[in-house]
């Protein structure tokens, strides 16, 4: 930081104003605070943070109704027998 200025609390230093600009659009906040700590610890770039919120990285991967995966990890578009 130049002399003279400091941080405020609450922000990442790692973070650049970029970072917080995406992290606005995230509605829940357990999800934005998620995607925040995940960038400032992994050096996340702003494009990077971006695709996680764009692919709900954070959204929970398992319940009942979820669709089987396949070996890279991806939904299954194939019809399950019953």
């Amino acid at each position: 930081m130049p002399d003279g200025q400091s941080v405020p609390s609450g922000f990442h230093t790692a973070l650049s104003w970029s970072h917080y600009r995406a992290l606005i659009g995230v509605g829940k906040l357990a999800a934005r605070d998620f995607y925040e700590s995940e960038a400032a610890q992994c050096g996340s770039g702003k494009l990077q943070l971006e695709r996680q919120i764009a692919t709900l990285y954070y959204e929970p991967t398992s319940s009942v109704s979820e669709k089987p995966r396949n070996d890279h990890g991806m939904a299954s578009r194939r019809k399950t027998r019953t």
